[in-house]
């Protein structure tokens, strides 16, 4: 909102009973569109919060206060530009943004506020988040000190974690890991039958997971089921149950302490897998097909090689004995 734009006329709080019966029919009509209860909870302290500073209220009150049907561009651009500069962060700004735009419609469908008025009030834009690199890469000295402490490690839990941990590097997601069946198995090939949107892919195996993966086979035994049980007190094979995906989180938790490394997550694996495989000159096409992204995009965000290493590959290219074009 600009300093020379007019300010819009204040709201106050309802005190009607009847009104506030509207409003509230307008809050649970966006709230009952949500998919998840989660969201629900989440959209409904959103909605609190855009409530107490439209009405200039000290703090979150009830949305049932505010007369939705009554908001124009001015106050949600007010409102933006109020949140803007307070010290929410920038996704908690368009968090509370969603809200208003939610509550506007909800509005519009339930015939308090005309098709016109919803869409001039709800044009507010979201702000921007500037983009910053999550998640890191793990070196080749720190995959060393990994497995060199689970191979101290006598135990059935170092066993198992080691086939897990190559599984990881391989860019195979937690939840993947966690699904995998015996019958999955084939020798140097894994099948992952529950990708990330129920896609199916087949990857080849590296000779270490492969004997990572019969090691791990032999204590286990051959028996149909999750590839991946929970290991007892005693040094035992437990039932055979899948392991919960929070348990791959514990693994990696519990071996970069034991290594003396950083901490790192499952998906710091899969990026390490990325980034290890453009590093030694794989097309990108073919490393989005085995890590199972859907676009390049996506693969591309998980490039997290130095700059330096990446303008390297880029002249190597250019100066290639095949010239790219004729």
């Amino acid at each position: 909102m600009s300093d020379d734009a007019a300010a819009p006329a204040p709201l106050v709080p309802l005190s009607d009973a009847a009104d506030r019966a509207k409003a509230a029919d307008i809050v649970e009509a966006y709230l009952e569109r949500l998919g998840s209860p989660n969201s629900r909870r989440s959209m409904r302290s959103a909605l609190r919060k855009v409530a107490g500073l439209i009405l200039q209220a000290p703090g979150p009150v009830s949305p049932d206060l505010v007369s939705w049907w009554e908001l124009t561009r001015e106050h949600a651009q007010l409102l933006r530009a109020t949140l803007s500069s307070g010290p929410g962060s920038p996704a908690s700004t368009n968090a509370c943004l969603a809200a208003l735009r939610g509550a506007l419609r909800a509005a519009w469908l339930t015939g308090a506020l005309s098709h016109e008025a919803f869409l001039h009030a709800s044009d507010v834009q979201s702000v921007r988040i500037p983009k910053k690199q999550t998640g890191r890469a793990l070196s080749a000295d720190e995959i060393s000190a990994l497995f060199q402490a689970l191979a101290a490690s006598k135990t059935l839990v170092a066993l198992r974690d080691r086939a897990i941990l190559n599984l990881l590097l391989h860019g195979v997601r937690r939840a993947e890991v966690v699904a995998i069946v015996v019958g999955d198995l084939e020798v140097d090939e894994l099948l992952i039958r529950m990708g990330k949107g129920h896609k199916m892919r087949k990857i080849r195996l590296h000779p270490d997971a492969v004997a990572a993966l019969e090691a791990w086979l032999t204590a286990r035994g051959t028996g149909a089921g999750p590839l991946f049980v929970p290991i007892q007190r005693g040094n035992n094979i437990g039932p055979r149950r899948h392991l919960r995906p929070k348990a791959i989180g514990d693994v990696c938790d519990r071996w970069a302490q034991r290594a003396s490394i950083l901490r790192f997550t499952a998906h710091d694996c899969r990026r390490t897998c990325v980034s290890r495989l453009l590093s030694a000159g794989e097309d990108v096409e073919r490393v989005r097909r085995y890590v199972g992204h859907t676009s390049l995009t996506v693969t591309a965000r998980y490039d997290l090689r130095p700059y330096s290493a990446k303008d390297q590959a880029l002249v190597d290219s250019l100066f290639s004995e095949s010239p790219p074009c004729n």
